[in-house]
Protein backbone atom coordinates (compact mmCIF):
# COMPACT_ATOMS: atom_id res chain seq x y z
CA UNK A 1 0.00 0.00 0.00
CA UNK A 2 1.54 3.56 -0.89
CA UNK A 3 -0.62 6.67 0.09
CA UNK A 4 1.28 9.90 -2.26
CA UNK A 5 1.43 13.80 -1.21
CA UNK A 6 -2.06 14.36 -2.71
CA UNK A 7 -3.95 12.37 -0.19
CA UNK A 8 -1.62 13.25 2.35
CA UNK A 9 -1.88 16.72 1.98
CA UNK A 10 -5.60 16.27 2.81
CA UNK A 11 -5.56 16.63 6.84
CA UNK A 12 -9.07 15.32 7.64
CA UNK A 13 -8.35 12.23 5.19
CA UNK A 14 -5.15 11.37 5.97
CA UNK A 15 -5.80 11.79 9.87
CA UNK A 16 -8.17 9.24 9.89
CA UNK A 17 -6.05 6.28 7.88
CA UNK A 18 -3.95 4.16 10.11
CA UNK A 19 -1.82 2.02 10.52
CA UNK A 20 -0.28 -0.73 12.87
CA UNK A 21 1.94 -3.17 13.55
CA UNK A 22 2.15 -6.38 16.34
CA UNK A 23 4.02 -8.36 18.31
CA UNK A 24 2.19 -11.20 19.02
CA UNK A 25 1.80 -11.25 21.99
CA UNK A 26 -0.69 -8.50 22.40
CA UNK A 27 1.53 -5.25 22.26
CA UNK A 28 1.33 -2.91 19.19
CA UNK A 29 2.02 0.56 17.48
CA UNK A 30 -0.22 2.43 15.96
CA UNK A 31 -1.18 5.38 14.67
CA UNK A 32 -2.56 7.83 11.75
CA UNK A 33 -0.41 7.92 8.44
CA UNK A 34 0.76 10.99 9.34
CA UNK A 35 2.16 10.13 12.92
CA UNK A 36 -0.88 12.25 14.58
CA UNK A 37 -2.74 10.29 17.29
CA UNK A 38 -6.10 10.94 16.82
CA UNK A 39 -7.80 7.79 19.34
CA UNK A 40 -6.57 7.10 22.79
CA UNK A 41 -5.40 3.19 21.49
CA UNK A 42 -2.95 5.09 19.44
CA UNK A 43 0.78 5.38 20.82
CA UNK A 44 4.15 3.92 19.33
CA UNK A 45 4.37 1.33 22.23
CA UNK A 46 1.24 -0.23 23.76
CA UNK A 47 2.71 -3.86 26.03
CA UNK A 48 0.26 -6.01 27.10
CA UNK A 49 1.91 -6.67 30.70
CA UNK A 50 1.31 -8.98 33.65
CA UNK A 51 -0.33 -12.43 33.48
CA UNK A 52 -3.44 -10.92 32.88
CA UNK A 53 -2.21 -9.10 29.69
CA UNK A 54 -3.53 -5.74 30.08
CA UNK A 55 -2.81 -3.25 28.14
CA UNK A 56 -0.51 -0.01 29.03
CA UNK A 57 0.69 2.94 26.51
CA UNK A 58 4.11 3.06 27.26
CA UNK A 59 5.62 5.81 24.40
CA UNK A 60 2.73 7.80 23.14
CA UNK A 61 5.16 8.92 20.22
CA UNK A 62 8.13 10.65 18.79
CA UNK A 63 8.75 14.24 18.66
CA UNK A 64 10.65 14.60 15.26
CA UNK A 65 12.54 17.98 14.04
CA UNK A 66 15.57 18.11 11.90
CA UNK A 67 17.76 21.06 13.59
CA UNK A 68 19.56 23.21 10.47
CA UNK A 69 22.10 25.70 11.44
CA UNK A 70 19.96 28.34 11.00
CA UNK A 71 16.70 27.16 12.27
CA UNK A 72 14.30 24.07 13.24
CA UNK A 73 11.76 22.27 11.07
CA UNK A 74 9.40 19.97 13.36
CA UNK A 75 8.23 16.80 10.93
CA UNK A 76 5.86 15.56 13.60
CA UNK A 77 2.23 16.32 13.37
CA UNK A 78 0.57 16.98 16.44
CA UNK A 79 -3.08 18.53 17.14
CA UNK A 80 -4.40 20.67 20.54
CA UNK A 81 -7.50 22.05 20.74
CA UNK A 82 -6.48 25.59 18.73
CA UNK A 83 -3.40 24.51 17.19
CA UNK A 84 -2.29 22.03 14.52
CA UNK A 85 1.65 20.92 14.33
CA UNK A 86 1.95 20.38 10.84
CA UNK A 87 4.74 18.24 9.83
CA UNK A 88 2.65 15.97 7.33
CA UNK A 89 3.05 18.89 4.69
CA UNK A 90 7.44 17.43 4.52
CA UNK A 91 5.47 14.07 3.73
CA UNK A 92 5.42 12.86 0.51
CA UNK A 93 4.63 9.63 0.86
CA UNK A 94 3.07 6.78 2.86
CA UNK A 95 3.97 3.00 2.51
CA UNK A 96 3.10 -0.04 4.07
CA UNK A 97 4.51 -3.50 3.53
CA UNK A 98 5.26 -5.78 5.92
CA UNK A 99 6.00 -2.19 8.35
CA UNK A 100 5.24 1.45 7.80
CA UNK A 101 7.49 3.66 6.11
CA UNK A 102 7.08 7.23 6.08
CA UNK A 103 8.94 9.65 3.93
CA UNK A 104 10.00 13.21 4.10
CA UNK A 105 11.44 15.82 1.98
CA UNK A 106 12.88 19.38 3.62
CA UNK A 107 14.63 21.54 1.23
CA UNK A 108 17.12 19.37 -0.35
CA UNK A 109 16.98 16.00 2.77
CA UNK A 110 15.32 13.37 2.48
CA UNK A 111 14.15 11.20 5.16
CA UNK A 112 12.77 7.87 5.71
CA UNK A 113 11.51 6.50 8.90
CA UNK A 114 10.36 2.89 9.84
CA UNK A 115 8.58 1.26 12.95
CA UNK A 116 8.85 -1.96 13.49
CA UNK A 117 8.38 -4.25 16.82
CA UNK A 118 10.01 -7.29 18.06
CA UNK A 119 7.63 -10.65 17.81
CA UNK A 120 7.57 -12.04 21.31
CA UNK A 121 8.61 -8.98 22.86
CA UNK A 122 7.42 -5.29 23.81
CA UNK A 123 9.93 -3.35 22.06
CA UNK A 124 9.37 -0.94 19.34
CA UNK A 125 12.02 -0.12 16.97
CA UNK A 126 12.03 3.32 15.38
CA UNK A 127 15.06 3.75 12.08
CA UNK A 128 15.98 6.81 10.24
CA UNK A 129 17.94 7.54 6.91
CA UNK A 130 18.44 10.86 5.76
CA UNK A 131 19.94 11.68 2.78
CA UNK A 132 21.36 15.12 1.90
CA UNK A 133 23.52 16.77 -0.21
CA UNK A 134 24.58 20.27 0.76
CA UNK A 135 22.57 20.36 3.86
CA UNK A 136 24.45 20.46 8.14
CA UNK A 137 21.97 19.34 9.76
CA UNK A 138 20.74 16.61 12.71
CA UNK A 139 17.56 14.70 13.79
CA UNK A 140 16.09 15.39 17.20
CA UNK A 141 13.70 13.14 18.47
CA UNK A 142 12.19 13.82 22.00
CA UNK A 143 10.06 10.90 22.98
CA UNK A 144 6.53 11.70 24.68
CA UNK A 145 6.77 8.87 27.15
CA UNK A 146 3.50 8.02 29.43
CA UNK A 147 2.72 4.91 31.12
CA UNK A 148 -1.49 4.47 31.48
CA UNK A 149 -3.51 2.29 31.24
CA UNK A 150 -5.22 1.81 27.50
CA UNK A 151 -8.83 2.50 28.20
CA UNK A 152 -7.99 5.22 30.10
CA UNK A 153 -7.36 9.00 29.37
CA UNK A 154 -5.83 12.05 31.40
CA UNK A 155 -7.61 15.36 30.43
CA UNK A 156 -5.68 16.87 33.57
CA UNK A 157 -4.23 20.81 32.45
CA UNK A 158 -0.49 20.48 32.91
CA UNK A 159 1.30 22.79 35.49
CA UNK A 160 4.08 23.55 33.34
CA UNK A 161 5.69 23.46 29.84
CA UNK A 162 8.57 22.88 29.38
CA UNK A 163 10.62 23.80 26.20
CA UNK A 164 14.17 21.22 25.00
CA UNK A 165 16.98 22.88 24.05
CA UNK A 166 18.81 20.59 21.53
CA UNK A 167 22.66 21.76 21.91
CA UNK A 168 22.87 20.61 26.00
CA UNK A 169 19.57 18.67 26.43
CA UNK A 170 18.28 20.64 29.27
CA UNK A 171 14.72 21.41 29.61
CA UNK A 172 14.17 24.89 30.48
CA UNK A 173 10.40 26.06 32.24
CA UNK A 174 8.79 28.45 29.45
CA UNK A 175 5.53 29.24 31.75
CA UNK A 176 4.82 28.31 35.05
CA UNK A 177 1.19 27.62 34.91
CA UNK A 178 -1.48 27.07 32.20
CA UNK A 179 -5.06 28.64 32.76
Amino acid sequence: MKITKENIQNFDVSSRKEWIVTNGIGGYSASSIIGLNTRKYHALLVAALGKSGDRYVVLSKLNESLVFPDKTVTISTNQCSNFIENGYVYQELFGYSMIPEFYYKVNDVEILKKVAMKHGENKVAVSYTIKTRTEDIQNLSIPSTLHRFLKHLYNKKPTALSKRNATNGTNKIIQKSIT
